[in-house]
């Protein structure tokens, strides 16, 4: 059952790349925005897949670290630290104040929205070192928060 989450998370995640190459095709500022607010999540990706993978837990509870994991991958390190300086360090705190994690969530997705958003506006395609800069930044502060047991201890 283990191998059955991460192979519907990598379908998911080949159409969400598959997504964000076809909406790239034509230069509009709706298919920018589009572009802008995927990428974050495209990079994140395999930080959740990590975590999910090194959890080994089986059947439901790795479909719940494959999917609250990847929204809690793509705020990654940053937002954790922002959370945990303002609530508390105990992570139990994300369930009763997860509306306040959310907040610092929402901040930094558009911040890197935004920046992808206007460089691939500015480039006009996907192949740009600075768009590429922008998701090795979003995955590496992913990773850099697989450890972190937001689930509860």
């Amino acid at each position: 059952m283990i191998l059955i989450a991460p192979l519907v998370y990598l379908v998911c995640f080949v159409l969400l790349a598959r997504l964000t190459v076809v909406v790239a095709r034509r230069q509009t500022l709706q298919r920018a925005v589009l572009v802008g607010l995927l990428w974050p999540w495209l990079w994140a990706a395999p930080a959740s897949l990590v975590q999910a993978l090194r959890m080994g837990e089986d059947g439901l509870e790795s479909v719940l670290f494959l999917t609250l994991g990847w929204l809690i991958a793509v705020g990654g390190h940053s937002v954790t630290l922002l959370f945990e300086a303002n609530v508390g360090d105990r992570q139990s705190t994300l369930a009763d104040n997860f509306d306040f994690y959310l907040l610092f969530w929402f901040a930094q997705l558009a911040l890197c929205s935004f920046a992808g958003m206007l460089r691939f506006r500015a480039a006009g395609r996907l192949r740009d070192k600075w768009l590429l800069l922008l998701g090795i930044a979003v995955s590496a502060n992913a990773l850099l928060n697989v450890s972190w047991p937001w689930w509860g201890t």
